[in-house]
């Protein structure tokens, strides 16, 4: 029994000094763009609108591609480095970085055209417009930022997780130099700040190689460049696909209830508004502590060590309820501080101290749900997120709360309703399947696909197997 304790101990350990200096850089990395608005907004509300319609734009095309590039290379790289053949990492690295590549190209197809799709949604020409230049000016930003996804994944099964967190944050402080500096000093504009926030997540991938290179980090996982990326794509796309979608299913519910908000008023959409910053902060340290769960739970199923990955899923699940307990019991003491915070307007002061006891549970339970995600990630079960995702919201809470918003005409409560039920359906689904997980099957499975990089091995030479 000490042994076994002691054994969970070592895990909740590892996951804390893990998981919070990756919270802090993923923390950092989005106050990019509020800051990126933050200057905009110094400039009119022209120059804020067409900031703000970019960066959603952005938000909606790219985070997705991003996270989901990472989603993915944390599963396959943890994998590959608990087997016997840990330099396929770097195997695993160059293929991500040429997904990268063809991800972006897409994406540039979509900015160059960005400004027609939003003047038929009835978005106005000028802002549009104004929204497509800006979003152009950051696609080489965009290029850059989804490489350095990749090369942020692999640090972190490597465990090196400070640097990242140095590096986050000294592209933000660029970032808000650079935007002083365009903005208000040389008189760019809005341009100014698309250019400086470009800059500023070029800057990410510069100074990661620099560091890889510098202290040769990789060179017991990553031997050099090989045509081997171009191999077994079929697999690296069967959960790449799927990790993406999950993303678009989660942007398009926060978008969803966004656009219910906007229809329903002004205070409304305010008050959403405000939830929507708070559940972004309150949801860092469950990323960072999930991101943390996925690298050490695929280590332990590329090495077949089943026991192991159990442990930690039991352990993280503990951790993340704590952490949404917590982040539930502040939101309950600030309750009354929080709107006065961001607006001091009555009626949407009103309207949040509403919803808020819909949101403070349903918090809790989304962090305690990351638990049984985490667990399914990193035994590569991307498709089951996706459909437990799709199912919980937009087949059982969303449906469920339009009905009660439109129909039953309770307004927000209604639509705050149907995401409590969703987040509730999410946690009971992923409870029941992770219960449900053959885990000495799935580590077989797991540890025989990172010992064999492709059904060609044939092809290639017995020294680069090794």
């Amino acid at each position: 029994m000490g042994i076994e304790w002691s054994e969970y101990k070592f895990e909740l350990v590892t996951l804390v000094k893990l998981g919070w200096p990756m919270t802090v850089s993923v923390l950092l990395y989005a106050l990019m763009y509020p800051a990126t608005l933050a200057f905009c907004g110094a400039l009119g509300i022209e120059a804020l609108d067409i900031a703000s319609l970019a960066v959603s734009v952005f938000q909606l095309v790219v985070v997705p591609i991003e996270n989901g590039l990472r989603w993915s290379c944390l599963t396959f790289l943890s994998q590959a480095l608990g087997s016997s053949k840990k330099k396929r990492a770097g195997v695993i690295v160059q293929r991500s970085i040429t997904a990268a590549v063809c991800m972006w190209i897409v994406s540039c197809g979509l900015a160059v055209n960005c400004a027609k799709l939003l003047v038929l949604i009835g978005q106005d020409a000028g802002i549009a417009i104004g929204s497509q230049t800006f979003i152009t000016i950051l696609m080489p930003g965009c290029l850059c930022v989804l490489i350095y996804r990749v090369q942020m994944a692999y640090m972190d099964c490597l465990q090196r997780v400070f640097p990242t967190l140095f590096m986050h944050l000294v592209s933000l402080l660029v970032c808000l130099g650079l935007e002083a500096l365009f903005v208000f000093q040389l008189g760019l504009g809005v341009n100014g700040a698309a250019l400086g926030l470009c800059c500023s997540l070029c800057l990410l991938p510069v100074m990661m190689t620099s560091y890889i290179v510098i202290s040769k980090v990789h060179k017991d996982t990553w031997p050099g460049w090989s045509m081997r990326c171009f191999l077994q794509w079929g697999e690296y796309y069967y959960n790449l696909f799927p990790s993406i979608a999950n993303q678009l299913v989660f942007v398009s519910s926060s978008e969803m209830g966004t656009f219910v908000a906007g229809y329903l008023g002004k205070a409304e959409l305010a008050a959403q508004g405000i939830i929507f910053q708070l559940f972004i902060l309150t949801m860092q340290p469950c990323v960072g502590a999930g991101s943390a769960a996925i690298t050490r739970i695929g280590r332990y199923m590329g090495a077949a060590n089943y026991v192991k990955g159990k442990q930690v899923y039991k352990v993280i699940l503990a951790l993340l309820g704590f952490i949404g307990l917590i982040e539930a019991l502040l939101m309950l003491a600030l309750k009354d501080v929080i709107p006065k915070i961001f607006s001091a307007d009555e009626e949407t002061t009103e309207i949040f101290s509403q919803i808020i006891y819909f949101v403070i549970p349903y918090v809790f339970v989304i962090a305690s749900a990351w638990g049984h995600i985490a667990a399914l990630r990193g035994c590569n079960f991307h498709n089951t997120c996706v459909v437990i995702a799709l199912v919980a919201l937009w087949f059982i809470g969303h449906p469920i709360g339009l009905s009660l918003t439109f129909a039953v005409g309770i307004g927000m409560l209604g639509l705050w309703s149907g995401y409590l039920i969703s987040s509730v359906a999410w946690n009971i689904l992923g409870l029941v399947i992770t219960l449900r997980l053959d885990w000495t099957g799935v580590s077989k499975k797991v540890s025989g696909s990172a010992e064999r990089e492709t059904d060609v091995e044939g092809f290639i030479t017995h020294d680069e197997t090794r």
